[in-house]
């Protein structure tokens, strides 16, 4: 068990849902529900272990967000998968964590409490292994609005890619951005599949005990999967079979560290696909091929500039992200930072009250995406496979590459 516990209970359950979240794979085996009781009984553990306020920042919004998760992660206890997998101590504990914090954070909320952080920066930032996370946060935003562009919108969604997404097809592209994107060779033994219930899943990827499985919901069309799956699922996928699989569902706990570095690595692979896909028409005509596209100048052209339109897009939206985290430590209100990162990162401010919400329970995690890539980048890591893999093999963590770079042993790719 990790020694390092969250700086507030919503990060903890964050972890909990994670583990409650492996009950979604479809035909389960008996040896992956034996072990995912255990990886749950381990969340539940570390929960209780921690006197922790309830979340991490007393604003309304936050503690509105933190309700909403709650009731999410209590419907899939009741109604989901994990309600026949979970033995009933297991669910019933569960079950009376999730409704005691759901009620801590009611009565905060009723109470209508100045806002104010109940938890340090600095602890936020150690708890994600991002000790430096605040400290380069301004000038990064900077750097990344300029690099990906103040004006830059979402581009238009043609025909093509309104298809719905079907599992043959996602399985060929997880294949073709593993290998031809992502330059990766070993195999990935992965059970694809389309899912209905994804109000089950807290993670749409997840190891079982025997391999990995990945789930697309059924009402993803293909842009939708290109701009928040691939390949960004596909380097998570890649991180855990790098993984011990002897381990199987306990190789990926979701500790607060270990999930800022795997999305550090993962957006590093969103940098390179919008990189590969710029230059390498060879890689565009494989997709278009996927596709069942027309293969010719014009077809390739196009796609070419959805997906770096696309990732441009994303990356923005990731920068507004940690320009929230930055603000809400700050001490700005809900409101305040609306505007000030629309204003910022030139997005409306619908765009950017949904950015300024989406992890606000668990402040900090918008921002390890953009810190992670960068520091990886700045290191001059720009392969999946590196920043996966540090001395003899060793599977990276923050801990360990902050080591590495230290002592100069980070390989410097060209």
């Amino acid at each position: 068990m990790r020694e390092k516990l969250a700086p507030a209970q919503s990060y903890e359950l964050n972890i909990m849902a994670s583990a409650i979240g492996r009950f979604a794979v479809p035909n389960i085996d008996n040896e992956t529900v034996a072990q995912t009781n255990i990886l749950t009984e381990t969340a539940l553990e570390r929960v209780l272990q921690t006197d922790a306020p309830l979340v991490p920042n007393s604003m309304p919004e936050l503690l509105e967000q933190a309700i909403i998760f709650d009731k999410k992660i209590k419907n899939q206890l009741e109604t989901g998968p994990a309600q026949e997998h979970l033995k009933d101590s297991l669910l019933n504990e569960s079950l009376r964590i999730i409704d005691n914090h759901k009620k801590g954070c009611e009565t905060l909320l009723a109470q209508n409490p100045p806002t104010e952080q109940l938890v340090s920066r600095d602890d936020i930032a150690g708890g994600y292994g991002l000790s430096d996370m605040w400290v380069d946060a301004p000038s990064l935003i900077d750097e990344e609005v300029s690099n990906w562009g103040y004006h830059t919108k979402h581009p238009a969604v043609s025909g093509y890619l309104n298809r719905l997404v079907s599992k043959p097809e996602t399985s060929q592209l997880i294949g073709f951005i593993h290998k031809d994107i992502l330059g990766l060779e070993n195999d990935l033994d992965t059970n694809v599949y389309i899912t209905k219930d994804d109000a089950s899943h807290h993670l749409f990827w997840a190891p079982t005990s025997e391999g990995l499985a990945y789930a697309t919901p059924i009402s993803y069309d293909r842009s939708i999967q290109l701009s928040f799956d691939l390949p960004h699922n596909v380097a998570h996928l890649a991180h855990l079979a790098a993984l011990d699989k002897e381990l199987g569902v306990n190789r990926y706990t979701d500790s607060m560290d270990e999930r800022a570095y795997f999305e550090g690595v993962a957006v590093l692979s969103e940098y390179i696909m919008a990189k590969t896909c710029s230059l390498n028409s060879e890689a565009l005509n494989e997709m278009a091929q996927i596709f069942e596209l027309p293969v010719n100048d014009n077809v390739v052209r196009e796609l070419s500039c959805w997906l770096e339109n696309d990732r441009r897009y994303e990356f923005k939206l990731r920068a507004a992200r940690l320009y929230s985290d930055l603000l809400v430590t700050q001490g700005l209100s809900f409101q305040e930072i609306v505007i000030e990162v629309s204003s910022k990162l030139g997005i409306d401010s619908d765009v950017a009250r949904a950015e300024a919400a989406k992890y606000l329970p668990w402040t900090g995690l918008g921002s390890v995406y953009t810190t992670g890539y960068r520091k990886l980048l700045n290191a001059g890591i720009e392969s999946v496979e590196t920043a996966i893999t540090g001395l003899n093999g060793a599977i990276r963590s923050w801990e360990q590459f902050d080591y590495e770079n230290s002592q100069g042993l980070i390989i410097r790719e060209k």
